[in-house]
């Protein structure tokens, strides 16, 4: 079926099923009372706009000559005269009348009053004192001229168009208090207006969650500020998303699916963006987790409680409504369960990350901050620390306050200063300061943040051969580690193994770089000596595997680098089970010996390896004898290498 809908619009629903009906390519006229009204309508090829209020004589006229297919009534709540003629004019063209309605928002405490009409509101201020903000519009300003006081006591907050503004001035409301700002308002911009206006009361209208009348009550009780709301007459209509429905049905079109991802910040209304908070409450279901669902108030929505991704798109894929949002905490690019939906089309709208949030109660800047999650994660943290001079920690599960600040105590750093958030964006905001070392113990299971500062960061690459406790556990010298290491060429997200550890020297050397080092070591007194060099070095992105190569790495991820620096005469059977995990992978050996490196150099020519390097290092130190410096020679040393990227 094709034909006309006729839109009379003015508010945030008029603009949303004029948008709507444009996208289905269906013809449309809306019809706007105000230059406000106009504003929100975009003229398209399928839109056309008029403007100027009505006439029922002349509603009966344009519906009865153009007979379109159906009439959508999406005007003020309270513009009840309007929607009278609107029914009268259909029913006499036997036109199809749609009524738009807004959920009634009956919120009750000690300082909300709710009153029939204007005149009510009126009378009920005249028997009090004190300052009243007025946000019920310009249209029926004159009836307040009767306060008493008026123009000591009234603050108005009205559109910024010239006609409203006139009309104030014509009933002698002073310039100074009125307030001209277009919405929607947060619940702390209507915080900060009344904060300016001084005022005791505030008259509303309860316009629905569109008309920003949530925000104004929670301001208001916020402030201890009683406000005075006009309340609605009930109404007989449908809401949008049913309009929308019956609108396809009557031109056959098959919906369309819109899917949005929303950071939900720190899980209230005023860290969402209003992008955010418009697709969410335009949504016919909310898929998210409990505590951001209850946290937004939204239980009483369609919701299905979900967070992984993969089961997120079944649900999706599965669902009849046509407009769905996806709630992440936080920013859905920071951290989040977001990532899960990487490989979709759907629409992706950021919402305040809890570093960003974090940042700013503490007044830091954080431009150079480490991030790193540990929250349900087994991360390393503590080689970050060791060369941040700023790290963001989020916690979670068991790396809870008192686990972290224990490691870092254990590790030498519990004297650094740091700060804890908990229940960011709540009512039970709480941000603690103090060192490490405070907060050893705490035992807090919660959803929390910690920023750890380090003064004096490590920021130099390589150890000098003194900074490692050897004992008599041999330990691969300071030149040979920077050309093997060099010949590795690491990343930042590589996975490493060190097989034949020793002092852990070539591990700690790679843990400077690498994302995740593997300590392969066979003797009890080498592991015990790595352990204690990790925790003097500040490093805690190595695992110690205790045994002998292969048979003890079988179960380890699969490396992209692997450092032999001694195989108990294993070599063929460990490059076999590297090669089979991954045939790219990068490997580089030391060698002391010739029949070791024959063994090595036959093994590559029988797998057909020919982009093999051998590097023959010899290096000579000064010793001091007397008044003379003289070079002593360290024993020779083969670095062989091959594999990465190179093709094999």
């Amino acid at each position: 079926m094709r034909g006309k809908v006729f839109v009379f619009a003015g508010t945030t629903e008029g603009r949303e099923i004029a948008v709507f009906l444009g996208n289905k390519k269906i013809e449309t006229v809306v019809f706007v009372a105000t230059d406000y009204g106009e504003t929100l309508i975009d003229d398209t090829h399928e839109v056309e706009v008029v403007k100027g209020r009505l006439s029922q004589e002349e509603m009966m006229k344009v519906i009865s000559d153009e007979h379109p297919c159906v009439v959508i009534d999406a005007t003020h709540p309270f513009a009840v005269l309007v929607s009278q003629n609107l029914k009268k004019a259909c029913s006499s063209a036997k036109v199809k009348y749609l009524r738009i309605l807004r959920a009634n928002e009956n919120i009750k405490n000690k300082n909300t009053i709710y009153v029939e009409k204007i005149e009510d509101a009126l009378n009920y201020i005249n028997e009090t004192e004190g300052n009243v903000l007025l946000t019920t519009g310009s249209k029926e300003i004159e009836v307040f001229k009767a306060v008493k006081k008026f123009q000591d006591r009234l603050y108005v907050r009205i559109l910024p168009f010239e006609d409203g503004i006139k009309k104030c001035k014509d009933i002698g409301i002073l310039a100074q208090n009125i307030i001209c700002m277009q919405g929607p308002f947060s619940k702390t911009m209507n915080e900060e207006i009344l904060k300016f206006s001084k005022a005791e009361y505030l008259v509303t209208k309860e316009s629905g969650k569109e008309g920003g009348f949530v925000e104004k009550m929670q301001a208001c009780e916020s402030l201890g500020v009683k406000a005075i709301v006009i309340g609605r007459k009930e109404e007989i209509g449908v809401s949008i998303e049913a309009a929308k429905k019956e609108i396809l049905d009557i031109f056959d079109i098959q919906p369309t699916k819109k899917v949005y991802v929303v950071g939900a910040g720190m899980g209230t209304w005023e860290t969402i963006t209003l992008e955010g908070q418009k697709a969410i409450r335009k949504s016919q279901l909310i898929i998210t987790t409990k505590r951001i669902l209850d946290g937004l108030g939204l239980a009483d929505k369609k919701h299905v409680l979900e967070y992984s991704g993969d089961k997120i798109k079944e649900i999706i894929n599965s669902a009849k409504e046509e407009n769905i949002v996806v709630i992440f905490s936080g920013d859905i690019g920071f951290f989040s369960g977001a990532k899960g939906l990487a490989d979709t089309d759907f629409e992706y709208i950021s919402g305040m990350s809890s570093m960003a949030y974090f940042m700013n109660r503490l007044k830091k800047n954080y431009e150079n901050v480490k991030q790193i999650s540990l929250h349900g994660r087994d991360n390393s943290f503590i080689t970050a620390v060791h060369r941040s001079e700023k790290t963001f920690l989020l916690l979670g599960g068991v790396n809870n306050i008192g686990v972290v600040s224990k490691k870092l105590t254990e590790y030498g750093l519990g004297d650094l200063n740091i700060s804890i958030g908990k229940n960011l964006g709540s009512i039970d905001e709480k941000i603690c300061k103090g060192k490490a070392k405070d907060f050893v113990g705490e035992d807090d299971a919660g959803l929390s943040v910690m920023l750890v500062e380090n003064h004096n960061p490590k920021i130099f690459y390589g150890f000098l051969d003194n900074a490692f406790i050897r004992r008599d556990v041999p330990m691969t010298k300071e030149e040979v580690r920077r050309v093997s290491i060099s010949k590795l060429q690491l990343g930042q997200n590589s996975i490493t193994y060190d097989i034949g550890a020793g002092t852990g020297s070539v591990s700690l050397e790679i843990a400077e770089i690498a994302l995740k080092v593997y300590a392969i070591e066979k003797e009890d007194k080498a592991v015990e000596l790595i352990k204690e060099n990790a925790v003097n070095l500040k490093c805690d992105n190595i695992s110690i595997i205790k045994g002998t190569a292969p048979n003890c790495f079988e179960e380890l991820p699969v490396p992209d680098s692997v450092f032999i620096g001694g195989s108990s005469g294993n070599m063929a059977e460990i490059l076999d089970l590297v090669l089979l995990k991954n045939p790219c992978v990068k490997v580089v050996i030391n060698l002391i010996s010739l029949d070791t490196l024959a063994t090595v150099t036959k093994y590559l020519a029988n797998k057909n390896i020919e982009n093999y390097e051998i590097v023959n290092l010899t290096v000579s130190r000064s010793k001091k004898i007397g008044r003379h410096d003289i070079m002593q020679g360290q024993n020779p040393v083969y670095i062989v290498s091959f594999g990465g990227n190179e093709v094999m």
